[in-house]
């Protein structure tokens, strides 16, 4: 077994992580590390030993920020090398590291595919660094150039758990994101969240045992269920806090956690909401086989986010307004083994918007949602034109010319209950 820890906090964390270590030193006597985050920049130090051997002063100074990671090795896969010291880095994409506690059994297979497949080079024997490049890899399978958010995240860490089998807890951090934390989806290996208030505002720790928590002054808030993924931005916060008129629009939210997360902020964080994840949930994507119209990017998510996306949506709150995010890409590349990311909407954007709202009873909330909230957020004038829905079914045809190219739109061939007149 081996220790992880990570902290964001207020103020510098390197001694708070050291401490920590010390505490979760009875989990790994064969290697320490400690990585901090200052800004868009790692600072790192591991080796073989103790921590308290590991760590002299000249270390603790380097390790400048106020975020960061540590872990303490107990060698149950690869070998006793300064080389597998943790945490582990890769500079692509963003820039991650991470410490892992725990042991993967597909990990030879899983190191095959990164080279053969995702042409990635794993330097070590260590089943942790594999574990990285598979996550580095779904980051920059879900990442839009180079923007990242949590649903992103969230998203890789599901294409995770689906790659790698066997017994995880992770911490890692995102260079300018935030730090990430998660647990295999039976919950083999232990993991704890914690907080501590100060002046400054909340501090955030995870670990592998909450006597770290209570060593450091921090309040157990729970464990970190199976499968279960845990997102501290370290910039987003800090942002709205510097900056507290700065508007901010997600764009498009998909999971419970974003909508709620807006819903907290104040009326200068908003989001967009597409018609497609107010209809679907991820099964669509796999009726009757594979429906490669219906994967877009970010993903269809599991029914109680598109649940509370509609409950978002149709709730009169002004944060929250219309995204089609409609995305036209011809049929060819869509029906293709790498096919493109997106749903082609705008044929029928509206129409499939008061399908979801008629759904819940709530069409009286639509115009607000659809015509007044964008242009309110933004401080633009509302449109003075209207546009007639009725309730009237027709299908939609099978498909746009596009160019050279077919155009097939999402629900092509199917009935829709509403139509723009």
């Amino acid at each position: 077994m081996c220790g992880i820890i990570g902290i964001v906090g207020k103020n510098p964390v390197n001694q708070l992580l050291y401490d920590g270590l010390l505490v979760l030193q009875h989990r790994g006597q064969d290697a320490a590390g400690i990585v901090t985050c200052d800004g868009g920049t790692f600072y790192m130090h591991k080796n073989n030993g103790l921590a308290q051997d590991v760590f002299q002063t000249r270390h603790m100074r380097s390790l400048r920020g106020n975020a960061g990671i540590g872990h303490v090795r107990y060698p149950t896969a690869g070998s006793s090398s300064a080389a597998e010291a943790q945490p582990f880095y890769v500079n692509s994409p963003f820039g991650i590291v991470l410490g892992h506690n725990g042991n993967l059994t597909n990990s030879a297979q899983l190191k095959q595919e990164m080279f053969r497949q995702d042409l990635r080079h794993i330097n070590t024997n260590s089943d942790s660094e594999v574990l990285l490049n598979v996550l580095a890899h779904e980051i920059e399978q879900t990442a839009h150039s180079a923007v990242l958010n949590s649903d992103m995240i969230f998203d890789a860490v599901t294409e995770v758990h689906k790659r790698v089998k066997g017994a995880y807890a992770v911490v890692a951090m995102v260079a300018n994101f935030g730090l990430l934390a998660f647990r295999d989806p039976h919950g083999i290996r232990p993991l704890v969240i914690g907080k501590n208030e100060t002046a400054q505002g909340t501090e955030y720790m995870v670990a592998s045992e909450s006597v770290a928590l209570d060593v450091l002054g921090f309040k157990l808030v729970r464990d970190v269920a199976p499968g279960e993924a845990v997102f501290i931005d370290t910039v987003l916060d800090p942002l709205r806090k510097d900056f507290p008129e700065l508007k901010i629009v997600f764009e498009h939210i998909t999971t419970k956690e974003a909508a709620q997360y807006v819903e907290s902020c104040s009326q200068f964080t908003g989001a967009t909401i597409t018609a497609h994840h107010l209809l679907y949930n991820r099964n669509a994507i796999f009726t009757g086989g594979v429906r490669p119209h219906f994967y877009c990017l970010p993903v269809l998510k599991r029914e109680t986010h598109r649940q509370a996306l509609v409950k978002a949506a149709t709730s009169g709150l002004p944060q929250f307004f219309l995204g089609t995010d409609s995305a036209p890409h011809p049929a060819h590349l869509k029906e293709h083994a790498s096919g493109c990311a997106g749903c082609y909407t705008a044929h029928a954007a509206m129409p499939m918007y008061a399908e979801a709202f008629d759904q819940v009873n709530a069409l009286d909330k639509l115009e607000g949602f659809a015509s007044f909230n964008g242009a309110d957020f933004y401080g633009l004038p509302r449109n003075t034109g209207t546009v007639t829905l009725r309730r009237e079914s027709w299908m939609p045809p099978e498909s746009f010319a596009f160019g050279d190219a077919q155009l097939k739109p999402l629900r092509s061939g199917e009935s829709l209950p509403w139509r723009l007149v």
